[in-house]
């Protein structure tokens, strides 16, 4: 009977391992993997949009390039490699006082035997200056976090956590719709916006970074400026050639 027991005990063994090897992926070769990038990311089309959808805009050179690091998943596509970018100019938006400096992470790098690009997609080199469109890099919190959260909770994006670099001790930024948010300064100076963005955006390919510059500004003061609705009050008499009709008369 002790036998048989045993011989159970190992039949079971083998079954549950076999089950859990079904259950779980296996863990992927070292190599190299070329993803499509987030495809829930919306892809601006149009200066304007790209403005709206930014938290931040500066002209930025590549500071330093950090290592790879691994989402806490198996998945090589979980590869990311965050940059340190010295601020030139803020376009749009605040830095705290005194800071020069922004983290941003990107999708892919190499880590491990592990090398993940992703396509219309180039990782940022050091000493590389461009114009960026940023928001602040959030991801959904653990599940251990999510308990209680309410929908409204969710609207208010009470789910997501402010992703920071822990070697930088800064905040990360993400570029805005990924290869459309970041438009190549050349050493002629020139804009140039990556190879899959958009007809309207390739639009401005060639033009003087400054000129670039004051187009967002001139964009974003058209956009966000509201006319005064109500004229302010007359003060003394009106100029000549100016016929106001008596107090308590409609105007027409």
């Amino acid at each position: 009977m002790k036998f048989s027991a045993k011989i159970m005990s190992i039949i079971m063994f083998v079954a549950l391992s076999c089950n859990a090897q079904q259950n779980y992926p296996p863990i992927p070769t070292p190599g190299r993997y070329t993803g499509s990038g987030d495809l829930a990311v919306d892809v601006p089309g149009t200066l304007d949009t790209l403005i709206r959808a930014s938290d931040l805009i500066i002209d930025g050179t590549a500071d330093k390039v950090l290592p790879s690091v691994r989402l806490g998943t198996i998945d090589p596509m979980s590869l990311e490699t965050h940059s340190l970018i010295s601020v030139n100019k803020v376009v749009r938006g605040e830095l705290p006082e005194g800071q020069k400096s922004v983290a941003i992470s990107e999708p892919g790098g190499s880590l491990d035997g592990y090398e993940v690009t992703v396509q219309n997609h180039t990782l940022v080199k050091s000493g590389e200056r461009f114009i960026l469109f940023l928001k602040p890099y959030r991801r959904l919190k653990p599940a251990k976090d999510l308990v209680g959260i309410s929908i409204p909770m969710i609207v208010a994006g009470l789910h997501e956590k402010l992703q920071v670099d822990e070697n930088l001790g800064m905040p990360l930024y993400i570029i805005v719709g990924s290869w459309s948010g970041k438009v190549q300064v050349d050493e002629k100076e020139t804009v140039r916006f990556l190879p899959a963005a958009s007809t309207i955006l390739h639009s401005s390919d060639g033009l003087n970074v400054d000129k670039f510059v004051n187009t967002i500004t001139d964009l974003i003061s058209r956009m966000y400026h509201k006319p005064p609705q109500d004229y302010p009050a007359q003060v003394g008499p009106p100029p000549p050639g100016l016929h106001l009709p008596p107090a308590g008369l409609p105007q027409r």
